[in-house]
């Protein structure tokens, strides 16, 4: 339907002739459906875009599969939030290569920022070795 809709708002449809042009795409159940109100109706011409909208989606996306649908919206929008104070708390030397990587998922992100963090302490431990210690006498 979302589909249907960005057409009709390219095509600037008027209401009433949506409801001929989205009925004329239906098919199996939906298609039956359609012939079932029209039937039920006095004067199937008097039903209006945002009636019909209504009524379809009601019967073709039962309200669990929207409460699915914005549960599992606003488990990626709190994944994203997460994953974003994750990265800016990063001390900056791995911020920026992490932040470089690309990565919104948190997982990905803690992976890549151990890394980075395993790296850093490899690399700074190594020059720690190599330096000469004040004092020493070699």
């Amino acid at each position: 339907m979302v589909r249907i809709e960005r057409i009709f708002d390219v095509m600037d449809c008027l209401d009433d002739r949506k409801l001929r042009l989205a009925t004329f795409l239906f098919e199996g159940s939906a298609y039956d459906w359609w012939r079932s109100v029209q039937s039920k109706c006095v004067d199937p011409s008097m039903i209006t875009w945002g009636e019909f909208k209504d009524d379809f989606n009601e019967l073709f996306y039962p309200r669990s599969y929207k409460t699915d649908k914005q549960n599992e919206f606003l488990r990626l929008v709190q994944t994203s939030t997460v994953a974003e104070r994750f990265e800016y708390g990063l001390r900056e030397e791995i911020r920026s290569v992490v932040t470089a990587s690309g990565y919104e998922n948190l997982g990905k992100l803690v992976e890549a920022a151990l890394r980075v963090e395993k790296s850093l302490s490899e690399r700074h431990g190594g020059q720690q070795q190599m330096r000469p210690k004040i004092g020493s006498s070699s």
